[in-house]
């Protein structure tokens, strides 16, 4: 069943891409989508190895996409898209200035290594062409195309020079994922699955969860794999649906299509016990 949504979200990536030249925003959200339905894909094939909980930590990222999309295609597509660009350019002079040893965050990165237990006695060294990497990148990030997003970065950071700021905290945006998640209309999905599945992440919930009445459970054990599929499905019908509405109309009967073929999968893995354990 994930193997269709992933053919179908291929599918719908390759329409948006041939259908216009994408603006920045554009090139955004389409990645995002892709960045999605990779998730759901690399679900799809762990499922097929009887390997589940490692799909939550997957589901967590590809919900993140989700939210993303969805507050990217909400509105102020442009101011938005160009956001989240605009911090990706950050986070790559960011780099760029710990690989230099003759910056301060490249000083205080190599302390940092020097005291790593893993890392003693790495040495870091810039890309040959890191100076007019960097240079490139500022000259983009200061060029007509970003002008309006450099202008309310530079004030929010003028305003509260310590505050972090994240790509969807400018232009009146929220301050968290959680505060993106309630503005997209996802406080619930955030405050029960995120959050869950977070613990994942961080490896807290690990315990509990390999315990069972005889001891430490095996692995490849498929206890979530029917929450990944009805979870990775519902989803996918709200995502596709909103780009498709967005940026090819003309192919709402294929999403439709699409749908009602997978209405029962879903309805089955969502309503029924398919797997038992004894």
């Amino acid at each position: 069943s994930l193997s269709e949504c992933v053919n179908f979200g291929s599918n719908l990536v390759g329409w948006i891409s041939h259908s216009k030249t994408l603006d920045i925003q554009d090139a955004v959200l389409v990645t995002n989508l892709r960045h999605f339905i990779e998730q759901i894909d690399a679900c799809s094939e762990l499922l097929k190895l009887s390997i589940s909980e490692p799909c939550l930590v997957l589901l967590r990222a590809a919900l993140e996409s989700f939210i993303n999309g969805s507050y990217i295609l909400q509105s102020d597509h442009e101011n938005r898209g160009n956001s989240f660009m605009y911090f990706q350019f950050l986070e790559q002079i960011k780099i760029l200035d710990k690989l230099d040893s003759e910056t301060d965050a490249g000083k205080q990165m190599a302390a940092i290594i020097r005291k790593d237990a893993f890392l003693h006695g790495l040495t870091l060294s810039p890309p040959k062409d890191s100076a007019n990497i960097k240079s490139n990148i500022i000259a983009i990030m200061n060029s007509q195309s970003y002008a309006t997003v450099h202008a309310e970065h530079t004030r929010l950071k003028s305003t509260n020079p310590k505050s972090k700021l994240q790509w969807y905290s400018l232009f009146g945006g929220p301050t968290s994922i959680e505060g993106l998640a309630n503005i997209t209309g996802n406080s619930g999905v955030y405050e029960i699955f995120y959050r869950y599945a977070s613990g994942f992440v961080h490896g807290n919930k690990i315990v509990t969860k390999a315990l069972d009445a005889e001891g430490i459970s095996g692995i490849r054990m498929p206890f979530s794999a029917q929450f990944i599929c009805s979870f990775s499905l519902s989803l996918s019908f709200i995502l596709f649906k909103k780009y498709v509405e967005h940026y090819c109309k003309d192919k709402l009967s294929d999403y439709l299509n699409w749908h009602i073929s997978m209405r029962n999968i879903y309805l089955s893995v969502s309503n029924e016990e398919l797997i038992k354990f004894e």
